[in-house]
């Protein structure tokens, strides 16, 4: 029976889905269907562009073995059993997608090959060397050699509006709805050749504006309508967020740095008219404050991800303004007014007049 792959391009969810070795009875029997759709396979668009890149790779490896399987295929038992060895171990250490997807299917026309064209001692004769049917399960294998040459052409990955000359492409292309579950889904189905869904993926990448962008941290290539810096990785996206706030923080300790420069300016004016201890207790106290106002809007600015802006201005200038009108006052009364403000404060009689003007 054959067996087919089912794939299917989500442009909403950008994500792509496979289900490999799909027969007819499985999708007709419930409980084959249930295993059936427990071993499908997903990938994101940034993942399914990394599993090409890989693949490019893993490409002479997989040549240098197909080129044995077209060898091997009339072969006797001594080579075969070489191969054979040689396609458990590539098996088992890959993980590459298309490589691996390559690999099986290599193998599969090789092993069904090798079974149909031989006889019942388990080797080729010399007289079916040149047999219409073995020049079939060649033609077979080249062309899974020349469809991975395919892949590792660079506009798969850089470039999905070719400027290539123009041709049109035709694939023999069939649907298959999958309704149960708990889904409703369309599925595009493929006996054996993966371009059909390369063609769809690289159509979908470029109808939604999509473009390839080097992560500037891991260095991975990712999709994106727009560059971003970095790719969806956790690790990339913290430190890139790391790296915001660090310039944030640098952006606001200069305002910062430059608004407590004028508080202290303010604070030399009256310390170089001898005011009274009261008067600059008075100052320190309502600096306190006013700082502690300042250092608020920051943190909150800081969490929610804002640069600073007109309300972020505004908030300095309420500030600088208030110790401003302060300094001017204490400037202006006597020192015994000021000792008689400082007392009343001191006992919670009066609200100072910073927290009037700042601590709204």
């Amino acid at each position: 029976m054959k067996t087919f792959t089912l794939y299917r391009v989500n442009s909403h969810t950008k994500s792509v889905n496979f289900i490999l070795n799909a027969d007819d009875e499985s999708l007709n029997n419930a409980e084959m269907f249930s295993r059936l759709i427990a071993s499908m396979i997903t990938f994101s668009f940034d993942d399914m562009l990394i599993q090409l890149e890989q693949f490019r790779t893993r490409y002479e490896r997989l040549k240098t073995f197909s080129a044995k399987t077209i060898e091997y295929i009339t072969k006797g038992k001594d080579v075969n059993s070489v191969l054979t060895n040689e396609y458990l171990v590539l098996s088992e250490k890959e993980d590459n997608f298309f490589a691996k997807y390559y690999l099986e299917k290599l193998w599969e026309i090789y092993t069904v090959g090798r079974k149909n064209l031989n006889k019942i001692t388990g080797f080729v004769t010399n007289a079916m060397t040149n047999s219409g049917e073995e020049k079939a399960y060649r033609s077979q294998l080249n062309g899974i050699v020349a469809e991975m040459e395919q892949l590792i052409i660079t506009d798969w990955f850089y470039n999905h509006i070719p400027d290539t000359s123009q041709k049109i492409i035709q694939e023999d292309i069939g649907y298959v709805v999958l309704r149960g579950n708990g889904i409703n889904e369309m599925y595009r189905t493929t006996e054996l050749s993966l371009l059909p869904f390369l063609y769809e993926y690289s159509f979908c990448i470029s109808s939604i504006g999509m473009k390839v962008y080097e992560c500037c941290y891991c260095h991975k290539h990712y999709l994106s309508v727009g560059n971003n810096i970095c790719c969806g990785d956790e690790k990339c996206l913290s430190q890139k967020k790391k790296d915001i706030r660090k310039g944030k923080k640098d952006e606001f300790s200069d305002i910062k740095k430059g608004y407590c420069g004028y508080v202290r300016g303010l604070k030399h004016k009256l310390t170089e008219a001898k005011k009274s201890e009261y008067a600059i207790d008075l100052f320190t106290d309502a600096q306190n404050k006013a700082e502690k106002y300042v250092s608020n809007a920051i943190e909150e600015y800081r969490d929610s991800g804002k640069r600073p802006d007109a309300d972020f201005d505004d908030v300095i200038t309420s500030a600088k303004n208030a110790m401003r009108k302060l300094t001017n006052r204490l400037y202006k009364m006597s020192d015994s007014a000021t000792e008689e403000i400082y007392c009343k404060m001191v006992e919670g009689e009066i609200l100072f007049e910073v927290d009037m003007l700042v601590l709204k």
